[in-house]
């Protein structure tokens, strides 16, 4: 009982192993004739039963036995799929009306009252006919029901907090293992939960579990929330950041922006960049049919880690830079760090001096409220927005470090390849050894002992590059002296030196533009050669000659040799040194004073005036005169 059904009515005979209805008919004497795709059976009404020839039987079902036959899951035939019905203990629900009683009479008419009203209906087969514009109503294999649970769940009374996939027998949670779903032959669901047996009925887009609650199937919308978030692929973490959100897909790694749409049975259909493809959220994991495997779902930890790196403005790359590292963001106009935090939705928030500001990343970009957008910088990038000039924190100008093409040198170490890697993490080879470092707002920060340096302004570069120079091929030959962004040299009129955002030097020399890099206590020009800074002892030795007043030659001569001073109008006779930068410091017979070596001159400051350095001529000249022994005065006379 119960395995086959047969529904009788005006003459016609439906069953769920016919291929079509057979006709039927009886004789007063009780003989009934079956013809099935043109062979007859012959049988016998007894009672409540029909017995066919070949001794098989039919019974009449009761009311209740019907309606348990009909218990199952149904779809319109006229649109298979959409819409999908449970009769199951008495009810039928699904289609959105609201669940309804079924009965079924002893003459075999099922009815109920859907959303369209009073309905009544037949058996035919294994197809519900119903009265007026409800329709034909197919019955759904097992395979076939179990497809039209494909979809994303989640607690009813909790929506969103835990979501569940069906696809196709399987149930994966996003905290266990997958767990298969039959459909029993009454149309309940079976399933293991929270390891427990679970039974559950499917009432509408709604599933009730005994033990576990009621699941309601997420709307595509709400899929879409859902689905919201920060994957990176299973195979390779991190190495490429997608992000979902408000229907877009976007990519960390190229420009590739996609719109992303969740079916009803939870397909998730996207373009990706190799191509079209369609995947299933499994979990937290996105699989993907083809070769794009599977994506998961970042924790908010990976998420934020994940941002890690050098950023900038997109209407404005490279104005500014922004470091983010663990949770923290520096900017070269920040006075302070600021707090980053992101959930898992793709939603990040900045918090600045107490002020909260809010954005969303989408691939490698952050959207801030107020329509601004930071871009996440190449290691290319980043490395040209290291350029520039820095000095230790610790002790300002003692050293200078310059940061170009790749390189970092200076401190009197060699020159050294530098790298800045996509989490922001920049990497070089220090006197010290291996250094690893970030860069915070202006400042980078090494590990160990090379401590934080700090990037120099301008000015403050073009102080560091005070001091005297000459030809690397011809040391001493010419002298040449950077003051404050000036150059001087013997033989041509003064020209500014200016500093390039990217760390050159840029001036005129010999009457023709020229770029240099500073490397360390080197300026490498690029069609006159290169200079090294002299050393304070080198810049003593170009120090030395005799000078006179540019105000009033030959009155006047002064010596400078081996660190003395020496005047000819008395005995005045003073140390003189020379700072790193080519300050001249000594004292004249005024009181102390400074000065700067300006090509031939010196530049004193104060009322010392300038001096200039006599050519040859004029110190043969300046001898001129009559000379006695200084220890026996008078005794001999040389002229």
């Amino acid at each position: 009982p119960g395995k086959h059904i047969y529904s009788i009515k005006g003459g016609q005979v439906w069953g769920d192993e016919f291929a079509e209805p057979a006709k039927i008919s009886i004789k007063t004497d009780v003989a009934i004739k079956m013809t099935l795709a043109g062979e007859p059976t012959s049988g016998q009404l007894q009672g409540a039963e029909i017995h066919w020839a070949g001794e098989s039987a039919w019974i009449r079902m009761t009311s209740e036995q019907a309606l348990g036959s009909l218990s199952g899951f149904y779809t319109e035939r006229s649109n298979p799929g959409k819409h999908v019905y449970t009769i199951s203990g008495g009810k039928v629900q699904g289609g959105g009306f609201q669940p309804a009683d079924v009965i079924v009479t002893l003459n075999g008419s099922i009815a109920t009252f859907l959303s369209e009203g009073a309905a009544e209906g037949q058996l035919q087969g294994d197809e519900i006919h119903w009265n007026g514009a409800v329709g034909v109503w197919i019955r759904m294999s097992g395979e076939e029901a179990l497809k039209a649970l494909n979809g994303i769940w989640t607690e009813k009374s909790q929506p969103g907090k835990r979501v569940f996939t069906l696809e196709d027998g399987t149930l994966r949670a996003d905290d266990s293992e997958p767990s298969d779903v039959i459909i029993k032959p009454d149309g309940t669901l079976s399933s293991v939960l929270n390891e427990m047996p679970a039974t559950g009925t499917l009432q509408g887009d709604e599933i009730s579990w005994d033990h576990v609650g009621v699941w309601v199937r997420l709307s595509q919308d709400d899929a879409m929330m859902a689905l919201a978030g920060i994957y990176t692929e299973k195979s390779n973490p991190g190495q490429n950041i997608f992000t979902i959100s408000r229907g877009k897909l976007h990519s960390s790694t190229d420009d590739h922006v996609a719109d992303v749409s969740v079916t009803r049975h939870g397909s998730i259909v996207t373009t990706l960049s190799d191509g079209g493809s369609e995947g299933e959220l499994q979990g937290d994991d996105i699989h993907w049919k083809g070769d794009a495997g599977v994506w998961m779902r970042m924790s908010e930890a990976d998420a934020l880690a994940s941002l890690d790196g050098l950023w900038t403005q997109k209407s404005k790359p490279g104005k500014h830079i922004y470091s983010i590292k663990g949770g923290q963001v520096w900017g070269d106009e920040f006075a302070e760090p600021a707090k980053i935090s992101i959930k898992t939705d793709v939603a990040i928030k900045m918090t600045l001096a107490g002020e909260p500001t809010s954005g969303q990343l989408q691939g490698a970009e952050i959207h801030w409220a107020g329509e601004s957008a930071w871009i996440r910088m190449t290691s290319e990038q980043a490395l040209g927005s290291l350029s520039g000039f820095y000095t230790e924190r610790s002790n300002p100008g003692k050293h200078v470090y310059t940061i170009s093409g790749g390189k970092v040198q200076g401190g009197g170490f060699q020159p050294a390849d530098v790298i800045v890697t996509l989490n922001g993490s920049i990497a070089t080879f220090l006197s010290e050894g291996a250094a690893e470092g970030q860069l915070q707002g202006d400042e980078i920060h090494w590990n160990g002992a090379v401590g934080v340096w700090i990037r120099m302004s301008g000015e403050e570069a073009l102080k560091a590059l005070n001091g005297i120079w000459t030809e690397k091929s011809q040391p001493g030959k010419r002298v040449f002296t950077l003051e404050d962004g000036t150059l001087r040299a013997d033989d041509s009129e003064p020209s500014d030196v200016i500093i390039k955002p990217d760390g050159t030097l840029s001036s005129v020399l010999n009457e023709m533009p020229a770029t240099g890099t500073l490397q360390g206590d080197e300026i490498s020009w690029d069609h006159v050669g290169v200079w090294v800074r002299l050393s304070q002892d080198d810049a003593m030795m170009a120090l030395a000659g005799i000078y006179t007043e540019k105000s009033n030659p030959g009155q006047n001569i002064f010596t400078i040799s081996r660190g003395k001073l020496h005047s000819s109008t008395d005995d005045h006779v003073a140390d003189v040194s020379v700072t790193r930068h080519g300050s001249i410091v000594t004292t004249l017979s005024d009181g102390g004073s400074e000065g700067e070596l300006q090509g031939d001159d010196i530049h004193w400051k104060g009322d010392a005036g300038v001096w200039m350095r006599m050519s040859e001529a004029d110190a043969l000249a300046s001898l001129d005169g009559l000379w006695t022994q200084k220890s026996k005065p008078g005794k001999h006379i040389y002229s």
